[in-house]
């Protein structure tokens, strides 16, 4: 009995120090961990070049319901990401070259939106997402078109240069344009010839991301490429249905399309997020 008594008296005081000590230990890695985690989260200012689709039009509250601003918001509830900022430059019927540099208010637009965001939030990764093409495929009406293949290359190649220049270190998303339906005709013609051209823009896009492998290395990727076929197996349920001069067709997302679309670009940019924030 008295040595069980004095074996008690002797080990419960440090069993108690090392628990104690063990709790210690295990609170401060949960919190160095979870300061770890607010701490690697990333910002990023995004900015938006497209055409109408990319504007939001045809859908009421665009400023709530464009497909930039539902990216932005997939983006900000996605791991790792922290406050996200956005600028919309996308504007109706504009093609690749109402969007070149040089004396042009478009571009200037542009890079005064990247430049807001930069100054306000110096911190944060700038990131251009670009969906452009659809307009430049139509076989008459938006400025340039039909853009042919090459110059289409050529005028994505000069707005990246451009802005990279401005901005360095800021990465380029370049996304896939979405399906549009073979009748699609208002204001210009699109039609057969101009969804040909369309698809066609993405190997345009592929050569575009390949040719700054080495020139410009992790910092331009190809975006989004799925919704092209997503949208042409649910125009009628998530695009609008248009009155045209060939008949009803399909080209503008509708409020639930702008989220999907949004959640594709979102996917498509948290995809290359982590190595581009990583530098």
């Amino acid at each position: 009995m008295y040595f069980c008594q004095i074996k008690n008296d002797t080990t419960q005081p440090i069993m108690k120090k090392v628990f104690i000590t063990f709790i210690f230990f295990i609170t401060v890695i949960f919190f160095h961990a979870a300061c770890m985690g607010q701490g690697n989260k990333s910002d990023i200012n995004v900015i938006f070049i497209g055409n109408s689709i990319t504007q939001g039009v045809l859908m009421e509250q665009p400023e709530k319901n464009a497909p930039p601003v539902r990216c932005a918001q997939y983006l900000a509830n996605a791991p790792g990401i922290g406050n996200v900022e956005i600028f919309n430059a996308g504007l109706s019927g504009r093609t690749t070259v109402d969007f070149l540099p040089g004396d042009n208010p478009l571009f200037t637009r542009i890079a005064d939106g990247a430049e807001n965001l930069r100054v306000r939030h110096p911190q944060a990764l700038t990131l251009f997402s670009i969906m452009l093409g659809t307009n430049d495929s139509a076989g008459s009406g938006p400025n340039g078109s039909p853009v042919s293949d090459g110059d289409y290359k050529k005028n994505i190649s000069l707005i990246v240069d451009s802005l990279r220049s401005r901005f360095p270190g800021a990465v380029f998303v370049l996304h896939r344009p979405i399906w549009y339906s073979s009748n699609t005709h208002n204001g210009a013609v699109y039609l057969e010839e101009g969804q040909r051209r369309l698809a066609g823009y993405y190997n345009c896009l592929l050569d575009v991301v390949d040719s700054y492998r080495s020139t410009y290395p992790d910092h331009v990727f190809m975006g989004d490429t799925a919704a092209y076929d997503y949208f042409r197996h649910n125009h009628k349920k998530e695009m609008v249905a248009e009155n045209g001069k060939s008949g009803i067709f399909y080209l503008h997302p509708n409020k639930t399309g702008a989220m999907t679309l949004g959640r594709y670009w979102a996917d498509a940019i948290l995809r290359v997020i982590a190595p581009a924030t990583s530098k």
